[in-house]
């Protein structure tokens, strides 16, 4: 800790002002360096953890925001899970959807779900604006989180992002 503490005074004794991740350490910081210290609570803005959540949808949507750019996602197992649950007749395609928010993701998805029989679940929304994002993860049944096959472990910082909204979050990795 005192070499820690040594370092933050190296750091910030030429500082005008510092941020910090939450009120507490902000405080912290501010007495111990004299400085003024701003909070951005874990990187995420109020603006999107404040106010009220959009009423519920008539279907049961998986979200997926952002580009699909990364990594080779395979979401092929998540809509063969839905076309077994369609199949055995325990929902109706008509009530479930799989929605895509990013933009440049037309051809990974027509890669991903290529001939697959229950294509018409998807829909790419294309681009949208951050707060549009904000906006449709938290009004998702379920929020879809992008998997990396070949690299067990891997939590990308999607993960975080998708803490905020409050919702339920899938990952499929296909071994």
């Amino acid at each position: 800790l005192p070499l820690m503490l040594a370092h933050e005074n190296t750091i910030l004794k030429s500082a005008a002002c510092a941020t910090a991740v939450s009120n507490g350490f902000a405080e912290i910081v501010a007495k111990r360096n004299g400085l003024t210290v701003y909070t951005v609570s874990h990187g995420y803005d109020a603006d999107a953890t404040e106010g009220p959540y959009p009423a519920g949808n008539d279907i049961f949507n998986i979200v997926y925001t952002g580009g699909l750019v990364l990594g080779n996602p395979d979401f092929r197992p998540l809509l063969d899970a839905i076309g077994n649950l369609i199949e055995r007749n325990q929902i109706d395609k008509k009530d479930i959807r799989v929605e895509f928010f990013g933009g440049g993701n037309e051809r990974s998805i027509a890669n991903i779900f290529h001939n697959h029989k229950y294509a018409e679940l998807i829909v790419n929304y294309g681009a949208v604006s951050r707060s549009d994002a904000i906006r449709r993860q938290r009004g998702a049944a379920l929020l879809l989180l992008a998997s990396h096959p070949g690299i067990n472990g891997w939590i990308t910082s999607k993960m975080f992002e998708y803490f905020v909204p409050f919702r339920p979050v899938i990952s499929i990795q296909k071994e």
